[in-house]
């Protein structure tokens, strides 16, 4: 301040005793002519003294900013000072006297950024529209096109090498490591086929990762512009499923009643995902990130829209009635609220937020017929009235994110308001402190116990039960404890190297503790530990970890506009990790991609570059070239790894399309050409052989799938399909042997079970 003071003083001097006040004096011509001469070299130094102060100020100004008060508030305080400072200098005398009619500079729209965020958003909704990603074709299709787009984009620099820090070569090596590990287990794998599937699948991951690193280092802006696409597709991808509720006549039909009869499923918010729970950590996970978006959204109107999302996105958790999907939303709102700066415009939109969804479920409950799910005239009704409330209600949101947004522009907090880090810490421990004996006093402890016994056991009875609002607080496990259990023994039969990719359905029909058919261990970890053994979890664990630590700690140490960025991603990064330990989220593409896309932005967003380090020109090129072939090697591993999966899934597809439209020679065609693209796969096998059964060819049906069964000794089904067709040869012995074989491996299917 003091230095301030004496630049002003010395820059603005108030003293009439000038060289051009003395030139006023009546002196003779020599002197006068003198005094002219001096009055003009003293102002020439008077502004080269002023410009040179001026910027040196500045410069104490803005490190001491950067040093100590990081802040939103000291860059404005710097802008301000500088407008204060900008005195006559001759630069600005230069600006002051420029044409009237120069035209001002224009900021020219930022394509590459919109680019940046359509893209982020486009493989979220197209994956999400495409039954959720569960579909190994449209997945496969996205894998392949973003490591083109890699490949091509580094090659021509584009886009920079990924993995400018350290953090982000670990968390993309543990991603690969996964990957090869994988395609290791090809060597032991129980199907090489489901094996080969699982490997595509991580291939696909590692892509988008590597892609959003890529992005994300390119420029600053790219963080919050994933971000925002990412935030952008799951907020359509909730608004859809909320409005294939209002309007069931304009959506597909909701078909699981016909599946799991008894239950009212269609009561189960689905779409587009196929999964209810799945949408319930869809919206868990948009949570966070609408919130974020409400202040680093660069204009009212961006932060409005955010605002008024998260009222659908909490409808449409309530509509999905499910448990998973509410842990999921604490865990990312907690998440949110522990790392993100300036907590309390935030806690007013989302108390506005939350206040608006809980209206629009007080409003679906009231209505029955929409609420059950079921396309009658009174639900169509019932859902044009919601239009109009959930319209009200978003925009009384919306308006009210507007208000916040120009308080907080226009107005001072007191400082209550504006907590420090140690103080926020210290009423945190309070909190916790009171709840404690609080919660012992209500019997906490024993109701957790009772609900940890419920969640346990399984019966039929908990699975009848029929679905409402209130199963979002139900504590059944639905079979997951059990499915656990049977995935901790399979990794226990294998410590090291598991059973094989893709193969615990085959564990589960030979050693599972109830009938039922299941195909994943609705628990990423201890799948991983089931078919990948102890090195698996490690990968898989260690790579998920390392992105929440690495995003937490990056959070915590950035700047706050940064900040807020960051702790967005890693929050929505902390949903998805919660959903996968619960339920198989990691197998719909929609929602791993998401993550994957968050996870880049956490350990990556707004990384600086590489220290500059002196060394010979040529040395710096070759290392260049060196690390973008590598990028392209990986590519090319990746492309390969995803492309025949990719194409037996197509003719396979195809041939089943054919054979139901009665068409048997292309059909068998079609299976040929999966068998040609997968040699060791048994599926195509098996469409042969059943192509062939239609036809009448049983000899040549039974060779197809004795070939299947030797490619998939494990799977039940194909040995099955040999028994029946061995059964249609008239070969008894043949096949009782393999209908044998089929009840070991599945011994609770109702077609082998007797009595």
């Amino acid at each position: 301040m003091t230095f301030q003071v004496l630049a002003l003083a010395y820059l603005e001097p108030k003293s009439p005793r000038t060289p051009a006040a003395a030139a006023q004096r009546p002196l003779g011509d020599g002197a006068a002519e003198g005094a002219l001469l001096g009055a003009k070299l003293y102002r020439q130094f008077l502004n080269r003294a002023h410009a040179g102060i001026v910027r040196i100020y500045m410069s104490v100004v803005s490190i001491k900013s950067i040093t100590f008060n990081r802040g939103v508030g000291s860059a404005a305080e710097c802008r301000s000072l500088r407008r204060a400072l900008a005195l006559e200098t001759p630069e600005h005398v230069k600006e002051s006297t420029a044409p009237a009619d120069r035209r001002p500079a224009v900021s020219s729209f930022d394509w590459g950024g919109a680019a940046t965020g359509l893209l982020a958003a486009f493989l979220v909704v197209y994956l999400a529209l495409e039954n959720g990603g569960y579909d190994p074709i449209p997945r496969d299709q996205v894998g392949v096109a973003v490591w083109w787009l890699v490949l091509l984009a580094v090659a021509v620099e584009a886009l920079p090498v990924p993995g400018r820090t350290r953090a982000s070569l670990a968390v993309l090596g543990l991603l690969a490591g996964f990957g090869v590990w994988t395609a290791i287990s090809l060597g032991w794998t129980q199907s090489a086929e489901r094996t080969a599937d699982e490997l595509a699948r991580v291939a696909t991951y590692l892509g988008v990762l590597v892609l959003g690193v890529c992005l994300v280092t390119r420029r600053r802006a790219g963080a919050r512009q994933i971000l925002h696409g990412v935030a952008f597709g799951l907020g359509l991808i909730a608004a859809l499923g909320v409005l294939s509720r209002l309007q069931m006549a304009w959506f597909p039909v909701n078909e699981l009643g016909t599946v799991l009869p008894g239950i009212e499923i269609e009561r189960r918010l689905s779409y587009p995902l196929g999964y209810s729970s799945a949408i319930g950590a869809l919206a868990g996970m948009a949570l966070p990130l609408l919130l974020a978006a409400t202040a680093s959204a660069r204009t009212l109107a961006g932060q409005a829209l955010a605002a008024a999302t998260i009222p659908l996105a909490g409808l449409a958790l309530y509509l999905a009635t499910s448990g998973t999907g509410a842990i999921v939303a604490v865990a990312a709102m907690l998440a949110f609220l522990a790392l993100a700066p300036d907590r309390m415009p935030k806690l007013l939109t989302l108390a506005a937020g939350g206040g608006g969804a809980a209206m629009l479920a007080l409003a679906v409950h009231s209505r029955e017929a929409l609420a059950r799910g079921l396309p009658t005239p009174a639900a169509e009704a019932q859902g044009d009235e919601m239009i109009w409330i959930g319209l009200a209600v978003c925009a009384a949101v919306a308006a009210i994110q507007v208000g916040i947004g120009l308080a907080a522009r226009s107005l001072r907090r007191p400082r209550w308001l504006r907590p420090s880090r140690g103080e926020a810490l210290v009423a945190t421990a309070v909190v916790i402190l009171v709840a404690i004996p609080v919660a012992f006093a209500a019997g906490l402890p024993g109701e957790a116990s009772d609900r940890w016994e419920v969640f346990k056991s399984h019966g039929e009875g908990a699975q009848a039960a029929p679905s409402s609002p209130a199963s979002i607080l139900d504590s059944t496990s639905s079979g997951r404890y059990q499915f656990w259990q049977s995935a901790v023994d399979a990794g226990e039969a294998e410590p090291w190297q598991g059973i094989g990719p893709g193969t615990f359905e085959f564990w589960w029909a030979q050693h599972g503790s109830y009938k039922g058919f299941v195909r994943n261990a609705h628990s990423l970890y201890l799948e991983a530990f089931a078919e990948l053994g102890i090195v698996g979890l490690v990968l898989i664990g260690g790579f998920v970890l390392a992105v929440l630590g690495t995003g937490a700690v990056r959070s915590l140490r950035a700047p706050p506009e940064e900040r807020l960025v960051l702790a967005a991603a890693t929050a929505g990064a902390a949903g998805f990790a919660m959903a996968a330990a619960l339920d198989w989220v990691w197998q719909l593409a929609a929602l791993a991609v998401a993550f994957m896309l968050l996870a880049a932005v956490a350990v990556s967003g707004y990384s600086l570059p590489e220290p500059h380090r002196r060394r010979r020109r040529t040395k710096r090129r070759n290392r260049h070239r060196l690390q973008r072939a590598a990028v392209a090697a990986v590519a090319v591993a990746a492309l390969i790894a995803i492309w025949f999966p990719l194409q037996g899934a197509t003719h396979l597809r195809q041939s089943q399309v054919d054979a139901a439209q009665g068409d048997l020679a292309a059909a068998l065609q079609q299976a040929q050409d999966a068998a040609d693209a997968q040699p060791n796969a048994a599926a195509p096998l098996l469409q042969e052989a059943l192509v062939l059964e239609q036809q009448g060819k049983l000899t040549p049906a039974a060779t197809a799938a004795a070939e299947a069964t030797r490619k998939e000794e494990a799977n039940w089904r194909t040995w099955t399909i040999l028994a029946r067709i061995e059964a249609e040869r008239g070969r008894v012995e043949r096949s009782l042997r393999a209908y044998g074989r089929a009840k070991a491996l599945n011994p609770n299917f109702i077609l082998f079970r007797t009595g």
